[in-house]
């Protein structure tokens, strides 16, 4: 609770600067060379960098939008920036660009000190290229990823996303395990990883009832609202949440695969999806597998898949939602196009998604 009271505090703090200073968003340059304007809002912050109350908004604002309109190879020089060179790696490799400015990234990221790589490690691994996979194996066998621990985690994470054949072949022999414990690990792997390609086994194992030796964290709080008899609310929260079934993990993992890859200080402003995708609660199941069972339906039809429409959702919604306002899943089905019921803010709306993923309002 104190955690994410200092987060609260913290972004209210980045707003009412970013009220005082407007002039660090107004400065910021608008031209149709989105490359340009990145390294003149890069060069503007290194500027101000030294100075207090930088509002960071209108910077990340800026790496995103050249991330999107620019053109890849433009761009490969600031992937060295130290405070947003990771970010840059995140939006950019998602695109998985084209050799041979992969390449360029590949080499960038090869440069770059353990610490920074494992920043960015998950990001490279987007790009499931040979050199890509020869550079995490690199650092997996680095000190930096000696102890087992967070680091070892990530980049064995990173490695599962890369298809690295040890690591898939080590996550396919835990979800073949008969021990709960290393099924879950298996699950996690997969989640952290992105590797959406293992969803089915999620939904196969979301109502296995086997207890764990010992519970795991949840990325994701518990909220609960409850109301008192003179008409007062009360809400609490549950930091961690901890999941003590193997069919909890399930679902867990299948939230964690459509979970952002942005950096925390990006996508607590930027993500509209702030909670799992799959709620808590008796219907958690049976939501999961509907879920799976329209994204077999679109890939038999060539179509995007049920992540790629989830996220032509939030992005046709991102530049008309309200501030903070926080985006819900309800029900996603396909039949030739996607049909994508949610929820944003106390609104309810629908989208249409279709097989090339664009997405229209209906």
């Amino acid at each position: 609770m104190l955690r994410r009271l200092w987060i609260v505090a913290v972004a209210a703090s980045v707003l009412i600067v970013g009220v005082v200073r407007a002039q660090d968003g107004d400065a910021l340059p608008v031209t149709a060379d989105a490359a340009a304007d990145l390294g003149k809002a890069l060069a503007a912050w290194d500027q101000r960098a030294n100075g207090a109350f930088v509002n960071t908004i209108p910077f990340e604002k800026a790496v995103l939008r050249a991330a999107a309109e620019g053109k890849p190879d433009d761009l490969v020089a600031y992937l060295k920036h130290e405070r947003y060179g990771g970010l840059l790696f995140a939006a950019l490799c998602e695109r998985r660009p084209k050799v041979p400015v992969e390449a360029k990234i590949v080499d960038t990221f090869a440069s770059l000190p353990a610490d920074r790589q494992l920043e960015s490690a998950l990001a490279v691994a987007a790009l499931g290229s040979e050199a890509a996979r020869a550079e995490l194996k690199k650092l997996a066998a680095s000190d930096a990823c000696a102890a087992a621990g967070p680091q070892r985690d990530a980049i064995h994470a990173a490695l599962v996303r890369a298809g690295e054949p040890a690591a898939l072949a080590e996550l396919k022999k835990g979800l073949g395990s008969k021990d709960p414990d290393d099924v879950a690990r298996a699950l996690l792997a997969a989640g952290d990883a992105r590797a959406i390609e293992f969803v089915g086994d999620c939904a196969r194992l979301a109502d296995d009832g086997r207890a764990l030796a010992k519970p795991v964290a949840s990325h994701w709080s518990e909220q609960r609202t409850t109301k008192s008899a003179d008409g007062q609310t009360t809400t609490t929260e549950t930091v961690p949440v901890n999941l003590k079934t193997l069919g909890e993990v399930a679902v867990e993992a299948a939230c964690r695969m459509g979970a952002t890859t942005l950096p925390d200080e990006v996508s607590w402003w930027y993500v509209l999806e702030k909670g799992p995708r799959f709620v808590r609660g008796a219907d958690a199941v049976k939501r999961l597998r509907q879920f799976v069972a329209a994204d077999a339906k679109a890939r038999k039809a060539k179509a995007v898949d049920a992540f790629a429409a989830l996220l032509a959702v939030q992005d046709a919604l991102r530049p008309t939602a309200p501030d903070m306002a926080e985006w819900k899943l309800v029900a996603a089905a396909f039949d030739q196009d996607w049909t994508v019921d949610f929820t944003l803010g106390d609104a309810a709306g629908r989208m249409t998604v279709d097989a090339t993923g664009h997405a229209t309002k209906r």
